[in-house]
């Protein structure tokens, strides 16, 4: 909404992976409605995308994360500020993300975890049954992402 100003309407607008992170919701959805003379598509994780962390925060801190957001929270949230029932699509595709060292490893994860420094090998036991090593590639988790695909159509 911040740059709604300067950006241009056109027959689609779209946004990918960013819903998750957006703190007010309402004005992204009315901004990209009405950027979007045709319609909207938006594409976003089937649930959060630290939602698989939930394990390791568990086992490091002894504490419970949320179970949500998740897609569905997504739709109901369209259907209420849009007043539209969004089309809904659930597909597969290839994991992307792949560090080429165990210190990226647990950098990465330790950030997300909120892990102090001296902890991040206690991490590394924890990562190690769940990392797949290829070639120079080391890749943490399932090797697939579950995605969706949200669009409507604008009524003007």
């Amino acid at each position: 909404p911040d740059v709604a100003p300067k950006v241009d309407t056109h027959d689609v607008a779209m946004c990918a992976n960013v819903v998750y992170d957006v703190q007010d919701i309402e004005p992204c959805l009315a901004t990209l409605s009405h950027h979007g003379k045709v319609g909207v598509v938006v594409e976003l994780t089937v649930d959060h995308p630290w939602s698989g962390l939930a394990p390791y925060y568990r086992a490091l801190h002894h504490l419970e994360r949320p179970q949500g957001p998740t897609y569905s929270d997504f739709v109901e949230v369209v259907e209420e500020v849009c007043a539209i029932r969004p089309e809904v699509e659930i597909w597969t595709r290839p994991g992307q993300v792949w560090v080429e060292s165990w210190d990226e490893i647990l950098d990465h994860s330790g950030k997300r975890l909120v892990l102090p420094l001296g902890r991040r090998r206690e991490l590394e036991a924890l990562l190690a049954p769940d990392t797949e090593v290829e070639g120079d590639r080391l890749y943490v988790g399932t090797r697939e992402r579950t995605m969706v695909t949200l669009w409507w159509r604008n009524s003007r």
